[in-house]
């Protein structure tokens, strides 16, 4: 991160090749995909400064309110789960990728209700029928009464 307080993309291309930032898919993948237990007392030190670096913007990317991240895919789209039904998390959500789509759901849910909270299966439904459809040039006129 730089004193703007920004992130420097070639932190990124130094802990994971100039791959990394060829999609937001990627990038995501190797921020979640980082974890402490990459760094022990033989890695070097710029290499631990960057590691650490990123899961610190790991723990502050997510708009969730659960740690549990997941890797998802449909037919035509690929990303993350973050957050896990079963422990029923007032904030959840679902990033999707595609070629040249990214969709974010985010899920919010009453913890103090009783009623029951949303399940694995409603969102494995989200994901395997979100598709995109063909854009069209919809035009839509209103005319006062």
């Amino acid at each position: 991160m730089t004193e703007r307080k920004t992130v420097d993309p070639e932190l990124f291309k130094a802990m994971y090749g100039p791959e990394v930032l060829r999609s937001d898919y990627t990038l995501h993948k190797a921020i979640f995909e980082t974890t402490p237990n990459q760094i022990t007392l033989l890695t070097p030190a710029n290499r631990a400064a960057g590691l650490s670096s990123i899961i610190i913007i790991k723990a502050i990317m997510p708009p969730t309110t659960d740690w549990a991240i997941y890797n998802i895919r449909s037919k035509n789209l690929k990303g993350f789960q973050l957050g896990a039904p079963e422990r029923r998390p007032k904030k959840m959500c679902l990033e999707l990728y595609g070629e040249d789509v990214h969709l974010e759901f985010d899920i919010e849910q009453n913890t103090s209700s009783p009623g029951p909270g949303i399940t694995q299966a409603e969102l494995n439904r989200i994901i395997q029928t979100v598709r995109k459809v063909p854009r069209t040039d919809a035009k839509f006129t209103v005319s006062p009464s």
